[in-house]
């Protein structure tokens, strides 16, 4: 049976930071913007050593119609 486990999730970041998770460290976010609930989406981090193999990788975004929060 596989255990579910959490992602640490950063809810407070802003637009650019999220747009920046996205396209990566070579490119970089002169200007974004987000509409929607803060708690709906974040930056999620540690995915390599939470859960290995479920997450494309160690961090990265998360936007969802619920709520993001860690836990």
């Amino acid at each position: 049976m596989v255990r579910a486990v959490t992602l640490p999730v950063n809810t407070w970041v802003s637009a650019e930071a999220m747009a920046q998770e996205i396209v990566g460290a070579e490119v970089t976010v002169v200007g974004a913007s987000y509409s929607g609930d803060d708690r709906a989406s974040g930056i999620h981090s540690d995915g390599d050593t939470v859960s290995p193999g479920a997450t494309p990788g160690d961090s990265g975004l998360i936007v969802t119609h619920g709520g993001a929060q860690t836990g």
